[in-house]
C-alpha cells in the first residue's frame, strides 16, 4: 500500500495507491465492457486505450506512462511505459502513451494482415498493436521467456489475434514468420537492442521476410542516437524514411510508398529538413538546468 497526501482548498486527504489499481476504489475487472461501451448507433470508433489499460490492470500491472520529463527531474524515461506490480516498478521502458495514441491512428490509413514485433518485454506494444488491428495476425518475439508467457496469458484471456514467441532477432526471424505468420510481413515494429549495428541486423532479417509494400516502425531512433543507422536503410534498401521528431522516443518509419493521406498524417509528427536541428540549438543556447536553478534560488533564500 502506498499513501500519498494531497492538499486541495486547505483540506488534506490521503490517496491510497494499490499495486493493482489507481486508487482504493479500483479492483481488477472493474473496467468492464459496461464502462467501455459506446452505443453502435453513434458510429463512433472506440479508442483502444481504456481496454489496453484494463487488460494490464486486471492482471495486477498498473501502467505508468506518458509523463512529462519536466515533472520528474528531467528523467528521460518518464514518458515511457513501466508497470507498478506488487509495489515495485517492473519492465523495461516501453512505448510511451502518446506513441500508442500515434500508432492507433494508423488504422485510418492502412489495414495490415501480418504484423511482426521485434522486442516484446511484458507485451505492452504487442497487446496495443493487436487491439489497433484486431483483424491482423500479430506475432512478437523476445528472448525473455517470463515476458513471453505473461503476454500469451493476456492474449488468451482477452481473445486477441496475437502470439508471443520466444526467439532471437535476427537469427530466428525467418523461422518465426514462416511458422507463425504464414506469409510476408505487412507491418513491423522494431524495438530491441538500440545500436545502429543491431538495428541494421534486425531490419535486414525483417525486410527479407516482408512484402515490398510493408512499412516498418523503428523505436528510440533519436533517443538512442540511431539516425545514422536509419540513413543507411535509405540507401541500402531504397526506402523512404521519416524521422518522427514529435514522438517521445523520436521514432522513424521506413517504407516504399504510402497513401497521400497517410503521408499527410505522418507530416504532423515531423519537421522539414534542418528545422529540428535549429530548434534544438535554440533551446540549448537558452538552456538553464531547472534543478540547479532551484537549488541556487533556495540557497539564496536562506
Amino acid at each position: 500500500m502506498i499513501r500519498v497526501k494531497i492538499t486541495e482548498n486547505g483540506q488534506t486527504r490521503v490517496l491510497r495507491l494499490l499495486a493493482r489499481g489507481v486508487n482504493s476504489d479500483y479492483r481488477p475487472g472493474v473496467l468492464s465492457d459496461r464502462r467501455l461501451h459506446v452505443p453502435e448507433s453513434t458510429g463512433a470508433r472506440v479508442t483502444i486505450l481504456p481496454k489496453l489499460f484494463s487488460i494490464f490492470r486486471g492482471a495486477g500491472y498498473q501502467p505508468l506512462t506518458g509523463y512529462s520529463p519536466s515533472h520528474f527531474y528531467n528523467c528521460r524515461e518518464a514518458p515511457f511505459t513501466h508497470f507498478l506490480h506488487e509495489n515495485q516498478l517492473r519492465g523495461c521502458p516501453g512505448l510511451a502513451l502518446q506513441e500508442i495514441m500515434f500508432i492507433e491512428q494508423f488504422r485510418d490509413f492502412v489495414a495490415p494482415k501480418r504484423i511482426l514485433i521485434v522486442g516484446n518485454a511484458l507485451g505492452w506494444s504487442t497487446i496495443a498493436v493487436a487491439l489497433v488491428f484486431p483483424a491482423a495476425k500479430t506475432v512478437a518475439i523476445d528472448i525473455d521467456t517470463d515476458g513471453i508467457d505473461f503476454t500469451n496469458r493476456l492474449i488468451a484471456t482477452h481473445g486477441l489475434s496475437a502470439r508471443a514467441v520466444t526467439a532471437r532477432s535476427p537469427d530466428d526471424v525467418a523461422v518465426v514468420v514462416r511458422e507463425h505468420l504464414g506469409g510476408l510481413i505487412d507491418f513491423s515494429l522494431i524495438d530491441a537492442v538500440h545500436t545502429d549495428e543491431a538495428l541494421l541486423a534486425d531490419f535486414a532479417a525483417v525486410h527479407a521476410m516482408s512484402d515490398q509494400r510493408a512499412f516498418h516502425l523503428l523505436h528510440d531512433v533519436i533517443n538512442w542516437n540511431m539516425t545514422a543507422g536509419v540513413e543507411t536503410l535509405v540507401t541500402r534498401y531504397e526506402l523512404t524514411t521519416k524521422i518522427l521528431t514529435r514522438t517521445a522516443s523520436g521514432m522513424a518509419l521506413a517504407y516504399k510508398a504510402l497513401s497521400p493521406e497517410f503521408e499527410a498524417y505522418l507530416e504532423c509528427f515531423a519537421e522539414p529538413a534542418g528545422v529540428f536541428a535549429k530548434l534544438r540549438n535554440a533551446y540549448l543556447e537558452n538552456y538553464v538546468d531547472p534543478i540547479r536553478a532551484f537549488s541556487t534560488a533556495a540557497r539564496r533564500a536562506q
